[in-house]
């Protein structure tokens, strides 16, 4: 039997309830890793040494708008902006010495001004860690993981955020 090409597959559910990733979720998620893995390492060595105590990671995307312009207007001088995937206008944003409530503020400035400026499709995840626990590329799929819940909820124009322990 052969599957129209305009179907759209559904996620599977695959072992332990965890979810399947498409081609597309899973290259993005190698690309991320290629992107940010290096500077999280030293963002640990950091947390390790007692330098900052405290990080924040930011994944926002939105069409239509400038999300680049907007970050840049909004960041601090220590966020380190990424951008991820140009033609999807994605960007990820490292904030040392941030805790989950100024990440989420800072994240909820972007979405509101990407929102004002009429973007459309505006989905934002923020993970906020102050642990090295966590391998870096956990973070970094952790991440991309809430992210893409937000847009598979539709949840647009909000700031969905998780602090990991």
């Amino acid at each position: 039997m052969e599957i129209p090409a305009n179907t759209q597959r559904k996620r599977k559910s695959c072992k332990d309830n965890n979810t399947c990733f498409n081609e597309t979720e899973v290259k993005l998620a190698v690309s991320m890793i290629e992107m940010l893995q290096n500077t999280l390492d030293v963002m640990y060595f950091l947390l390790e040494n007692e330098r900052i105590d405290s990080l924040v990671l930011v994944l926002i995307s939105g069409e239509k708008v400038d999300i680049q312009t907007i970050v840049n207007q909004e960041k601090r001088d220590t966020d380190i902006l990424f951008p991820v995937d140009r033609t999807r206008n994605l960007y990820a944003v490292i904030c040392q010495g941030t805790e989950v409530h100024g990440g989420f503020i800072f994240a909820n400035r972007i979405v509101k001004n990407a929102v004002f400026d009429k973007g459309l499709s505006v989905y934002c995840a923020v993970l906020e860690f102050k642990t090295t626990k966590y391998p870096s590329k956990e973070i970094i799929f952790r991440l991309l993981e809430e992210y893409i819940n937000a847009k598979s909820e539709n949840k647009h124009g909000e700031v969905i955020f998780k602090a990991l322990t």
